[in-house]
C-alpha cells in the first residue's frame, strides 16, 4: 500500500508494533517520514455487514451489524443507515444507534421539497455490505467520495469515517488561519470553537464541518457533517477522515454541479437567518474601552473624522466585577444613556455577553445565579453539584445547561431583564 493511501489505525495514541498488530492492523516503519502513520488499517479491516436495503418514499435504509468488537471500548454493535434523496443536487445519508438515542443536532429549518425525479438526480450510490462502505458518483463523470477505503468506526464515544477525495483542490473546513486551498499533507483540523486570536494550526471562533471539492474537470461537490464534535485529518491520497466523539455520522452531500450551485445547496440546508441590514455596516470593537466616557469618545472621534461608524460594541469592560447582565455603576454607571444617545445619532449598540455565570456572590445579590439555582439550569459534574469553572473572566464560574429547555427560558428572561435597562441592538455571545 502506498504511504500516502495508508489509513491510521492509532489515531487515538501512538502504538508498538504489537499494540498495532493486536487491533488487526499493518505494522510498516517509514525512515524519514514524520506524515504516513507507521499503524495502519489493511483494505478489508473486519467492520459492519449491511442486510438488505428496504426502499423508503425518498431513499433507502438499512440495518449494519457488527459480528466482532473492534480495539475501542464499547461498540455500538447495531446501526442503522438512513439514505434520503433529498433534491436533485442533494443526498442525505445518516448512521445512528439502532437501539439508543443519542444526541443530534437539529436544522432550525424543513430541508426543502424539491426532489426532482430520478432521471434528474445527479448522483448514484452503491454499497459494499461486508465490511460496509458506501460510493457516491456523480451520474456525468463517476466521481465524488469512496468510504470503502478504510473502515466505519462506530462507538459510544468515538466516530470514525473515511472517504477518498475527487481531487487535491479542497477548501472549508472552518474556522482556521490557512490559505483558501487546504494543505492535505496530513493535516489535522479541529472543529472545536474556543476564544482564540487566529494563530496557524489552531482551531477559532467556529466551526464549520463543511468542505468543497473543486474535481479536475470543473465541477464541484460539497459535504457536510452535522455534528458538533468532529475533527478532520486530511492526507495526500488525496483522502479524509472524519473523526467526531459524540452524536452520530449526519452526511449532506451536495453535487452542485459547480461550485456556486453547491454554496447554494448548503445554505438551504443550515438556512442562516437574514442579517439586519444595519448589522452589514461599520463597526468599531476592542477590548479596553474601560468607561462609557471612552466609549463615547472614541465614537465621537470617528465622527469628527469623517469616518463611518455605523455600530458600537463593548467588550466585558462594560460588566460590574465581570459579571454577564450587570454594567460597573461607577466606569459605566450612564451606559444606558450612553446606548440613547448611540440611538439618537442612527446608530446602533452591541455588548459581549458570556455564558459564565459568576457563582462567587452572596445570596440575593446576583439574580441570574440565584434565579439559575432555583431553576436547575447549570451543568452538574459527576457528583451532582453545579460543575464550577475556576479560570473564568469573574473567577469561579457555573456553566448553563442548554440542551435543558428550561435554561432557554431562563436565559431568556435575563436578557429581557437587563434589555429594559441597557437597550442594546445586539448581543456578542
Amino acid at each position: 500500500m502506498a504511504p500516502e493511501a495508508r489509513f491510521d489505525c492509532g489515531r487515538d495514541r501512538s502504538l508498538t508494533r504489537g499494540e498495532c498488530e493486536g487491533r488487526g492492523c499493518c505494522y510498516a516503519p517509514l525512515a524519514g517520514s514524520a506524515g504516513p502513520p507507521w499503524c495502519f488499517y489493511p483494505r478489508l479491516y473486519p467492520g459492519y455487514t449491511m442486510g438488505p436495503l428496504t426502499p423508503t418514499a425518498r431513499g433507502q435504509t438499512a440495518s449494519l451489524t457488527r459480528r466482532q468488537p473492534s480495539y475501542l471500548p464499547r461498540d455500538v454493535s447495531s446501526l442503522r443507515l438512513e439514505v434520503t434523496e433529498e433534491t436533485a443536487g442533494c443526498l442525505h445519508l445518516t448512521l445512528k444507534d439502532a437501539a439508543s438515542q443519542r444526541y443530534e443536532v437539529h436544522l432550525p429549518g424543513g430541508i426543502p421539497e424539491s426532489r426532482a425525479d430520478n432521471q434528474s438526480v445527479l448522483y448514484a450510490t452503491e454499497y459494499r455490505s461486508d465490511p460496509f462502505g458506501f460510493i457516491v458518483r456523480r451520474r456525468s463523470n463517476g466521481r465524488v467520495m469512496n468510504t470503502t477505503v478504510a473502515p466505519l468506526l462506530f462507538a459510544d464515544q468515538y466516530l470514525q469515517l473515511s472517504t477518498t477525495l475527487a481531487s487535491s483542490l479542497v477548501s472549508g473546513l472552518g474556522e482556521h488561519y490557512t490559505s483558501i486551498l487546504l494543505d492535505l499533507n496530513w493535516t489535522s483540523l479541529t472543529l472545536w470553537n474556543r476564544d482564540m486570536a487566529p494563530h496557524a494550526d489552531a482551531n477559532l471562533y467556529g466551526s464549520h464541518p463543511f468542505y468543497v471539492v473543486q474535481e479536475d474537470d470543473g465541477f464541484a461537490h460539497g459535504v457536510f457533517l452535522l455534528n458538533s464534535n468532529a475533527i478532520v485529518m486530511l492526507q495526500p491520497a488525496p483522502a479524509l477522515t472524519w473523526v467526531s466523539t459524540g452524536g452520530i455520522l449526519d452526511l449532506y452531500i451536495f453535487l452542485g454541479p459547480d461550485a456556486h450551485s453547491v454554496i447554494r445547496q448548503y445554505l438551504s440546508i443550515i438556512r442562516p437567518m437574514m442579517p439586519p441590514y444595519w448589522s452589514l455596516g461599520f463597526h468599531l470593537c476592542r477590548w479596553g474601552y474601560t468607561t462609557s466616557n471612552t466609549t463615547r469618545r472614541v465614537a465621537q472621534r470617528m465622527h469628527d473624522a469623517n469616518l463611518p461608524l455605523d455600530v458600537q460594541w463593548n467588550d466585558l469592560d462594560y460588566a460590574n466585577k465581570r459579571r454577564v447582565f450587570t454594567f460597573d455603576p461607577w466606569r459605566f454607571g450612564d451606559l444606558p444613556e450612553t446606548v440613547d444617545g448611540f440611538h439618537q445619532r442612527g446608530m446602533k449598540y452591541i455588548l459581549i455577553l458570556d455564558p459564565g455565570i459568576s457563582s462567587t456572590g452572596a445570596p440575593g445579590t446576583y439574580p441570574p445565579f440565584d434565579d439559575g439555582l432555583k431553576r436547575d439550569v447549570f451543568i452538574k459534574n459527576a457528583t451532582g453539584g453545579i460543575l464550577i469553572g475556576k479560570q473564568v473572566w469573574p473567577g469561579p464560574t457555573a456553566f448553563p445547561d442548554f440542551t435543558n429547555p428550561e435554561t432557554r427560558q431562563w436565559w431568556e428572561d435575563c436578557i429581557r431583564a437587563f434589555y429594559a435597562k441597557v437597550p442594546v441592538d445586539g448581543l456578542w455571545i
